[in-house]
């Protein structure tokens, strides 16, 4: 479009020459008008810019005999070329003594300024649109009206694509006409092509159709890998993307000559995840990688979740984004012991996940190579840990124990015909184990909610400047682009620019989908982890007292009234206190215990009542609407003392200064 010219601010005598001018023209030269000025082409350059864009279906000759009788106008030469000669229009009045061009559907800018010029305005009123109130007719109305053509122009085979914005084709069916009228100083234009153009703009995909086909393919899931620091988590995923493709070997080797001058050569694959200065210093994950993956059945999405306690906010908020999980256990001397007794993250990370949401997990037993792949050493580890997680709330048929070597890749994609393993494992490998999970129902039907774990200004893909863009897993329903969102709890609306799902531009993301969206028409600096787009017919609620049911962890004191803790929802943190105890409840029935207690044990469950702290609020829902906005963490200190799931909202607010209290 960069050669279609500002009609709104156009002069009239810089668009037509006089008598006097065209006396002393030049039949080898002309002058074009440009954004810097005139520039001066010889005839024969312009004879090759028609023949550029028609082909050779024209004759030199026969291409400037057209661009002298159009004046040299390229883009007129070129429609009278593919439409034939035209009738000449009846000049507008007041037009003074300059001729139209003689050529049957004459541009937009003609049309405009013809208009222009018998208004006899040194200033035209702003368009009115297409909606607006008719203008009153005047007593001698100039209007001008272009029928269209029964039929599109047909471009003939030889002319090139560039041809084709010279054509305007025609919607028959509409029976598009366009008209312009003039009265007074007010200039309006009704088109019912554009209509047309909005409909079509408007037109939602179906997004339930597209996602069945989508995952009759290959279905996705979200995996998020978590275990005690040191367990070797990113050195065992980073191994498994090199030996499926997923990591050139070139990467490698140039992780390999940087890992030998830090004296990190154990390090190589964790280099994969790891990829902050930071974190290969220290070797230590830091905060959740996330890359993708494809196996033969499925699509992952994986979160490399840090081990270490000091992160445990972050672990909850890759966790929270998860529908299965793998968790990496350390098999050397007192390792395991170290991460799952005394304190490590074993136990907490798996307590965590489950409490998420997470119902399948693998249990991988990282460094047998260190044991001699003894057989003793795995079967011990899995006594302590498999009733353990029956406890913690997984079915024994969502879960699995995988012996491997994340460093030596034994037993990841493949086991080699020496492997000691063979001698006494005969389960499935990691890769094969994974394709064995089970995609969970996704809430697609539902209003959507997308809650933002990343944002950045600007735009994730070329052409969203003056915007901003979010990224996160869509909890509900679904997102396409031109999409009218509203952001809570600010209550403002936006327009969707684009989608980017694995560094590709999308046209819809639905519940499950991890993505990266750009977002138009909002004040970047009012976003923040933890704002929820949603539906806007269907807003997320702004609360800041709910009712809950908890479940307590292994706690040093009890859980009483007044007790200040740290929420984690997703990837909030907020403060809160318990403002009552409501109940407890029998674990194995759900009945009430007792009623009104004066404090909650350790490993108990219960009703209580949460309130934020300082009058803040936050976006979420009961978990019988939003599963993933209705769960929540309590922590206290450095330790998570309990989780829950949201049963009632008790205080709501319609907007920011008002709030509704129920019972």
């Amino acid at each position: 479009m960069s050669r279609h010219r500002n009609v709104r601010n156009l002069d009239l005598a810089d668009e037509f020459y006089d008598d006097e001018e065209d006396d002393y023209h030049d039949d080898d030269e002309y002058y074009e008008e440009e954004d810097d000025g005139y520039q001066q082409k010889s005839v024969d350059t312009l004879v090759k810019e028609v023949q550029d864009v028609l082909g050779s279906s024209f004759s030199s000759q026969k291409v400037k005999s057209a661009l002298e009788k159009n004046n040299f106008n390229v883009e007129r030469t070129i429609d009278l070329l593919l439409n034939g000669p035209k009738s000449t229009p009846t000049p507008v009045r007041g037009a003074g003594n300059a001729t139209p061009f003689s050529f049957e559907s004459p541009s937009s800018d003609d049309v405009v300024l013809n208009a222009r010029n018998a208004n006899s305005v040194t200033s035209p009123e702003p368009f009115v649109p297409s909606n607006s109130k008719p203008a009153p007719k005047p007593s001698q109305p100039a209007s001008i009206r272009i029928a269209a053509k029964p039929t599109t122009p047909q471009l003939p085979k030889v002319i090139t694509k560039a041809a084709e914005r010279y054509v305007k084709p025609i919607d028959v069916a509409t029976k598009q006409v366009q008209s312009l009228s003039v009265s007074g100083s007010t200039t309006s234009i009704n088109s019912t092509s554009s209509a047309s153009s909005k409909k079509a703009k408007g037109k939602r995909i179906d997004v339930v159709a597209e996602y069945k086909k989508r995952e009759a393919v290959k279905e996705h899931l979200n995996l998020v890998v978590i275990g005690h620091v040191d367990a070797g988590k990113s050195t065992l995923m980073g191994h498994l993307l090199y030996n499926i493709g997923e990591v050139s070997e070139r990467t490698i080797k140039r992780y390999e000559k940087a890992a030998e001058k830090l004296r990190k050569s154990s390090f190589v694959y964790a280099w994969v995840l790891d990829e902050t200065e930071e974190e290969r210093e220290r070797g230590i994950t830091m905060d959740v990688a996330m890359t993708r993956f494809e196996t033969e059945k499925r699509r992952f999405t994986l979160l490399d979740a840090p081990g270490h306690k000091d992160f445990i906010p972050r672990m909850i908020s890759g966790a929270a984004q998860a529908d299965v999980a793998i968790l990496v256990v350390d098999s050397g001397p007192n390792e395991f012991e170290t991460g799952f007794e005394l304190g490590g993250q074993t136990r907490e990370h798996a307590l965590l996940v489950r409490s998420l949401g997470v119902a399948q997990m693998i249990v991988v037993v990282n460094k047998m190579d260190v044991v001699n792949w003894s057989e003793e050493r795995y079967q011990h580890i899995v006594s302590r840990l498999s009733p353990f997680l029956e406890l913690a709330g997984y079915r024994k048929s969502g879960l699995s124990f995988i012996p491997c070597s994340g460093f030596s890749g034994e037993n990841l994609a493949s086991l080699t015909a020496d492997s000691p393993l063979r001698s006494w494992y005969k389960g499935p490998t990691l890769l094969e184990q994974l394709d064995l999970f089970e995609v969970p129902q996704r809430q697609i039907q539902m209003p959507l909610r997308l809650a933002v774990a990343d944002l950045f200004k600007g735009g994730s893909v070329q052409g969203a400047s003056g915007s901003f863009t979010i990224g996160g897993r869509i909890d509900a329903g679904s997102i396409q682009v031109d999409e009218e969102v509203l952001i809570m709890p600010i209550r403002e609306l936006g327009v969707v620019k684009s989608i980017e799902m694995d560094s590709t531009p999308a046209q819809w993301a639905a519940a499950g989908d991890t993505a990266l969206v750009t977002i138009n028409g909002i004040d970047f600096q009012r976003i923040s982890k933890g704002t929820v787009v949603c539906s806007p017919a269907a807003p997320i609620p702004i609360v800041s007292k709910f009712r809950a049911r908890i479940v307590t962890f292994n706690i040093s004191i009890p859980l009483t009234p007044g007790m200040q803790f740290v929420m984690h929802l997703q990837s909030i943190t907020e403060g809160a206190f318990l403002s009552k105890l409501v109940a407890l409840v029998d674990k194995s029935s759900g009945d009430t215990a007792k009623r009104n207690p004066r404090a909650i044990p350790k490993n108990s469950s219960a009703i209580v009542e949460v309130q934020l702290n300082g009058g803040s609020r936050l976006c979420l829902e009961t978990f019988k609407e939003c599963k993933e906005l209705g769960r929540f963490m309590l922590r206290l200190g450095s330790t998570t003392a309990a989780a829950g799931i949201v049963t009632d909202l008790l205080i709501t607010h319609e907007r920011h200064e008002t709030a509704t209290q129920s019972g």
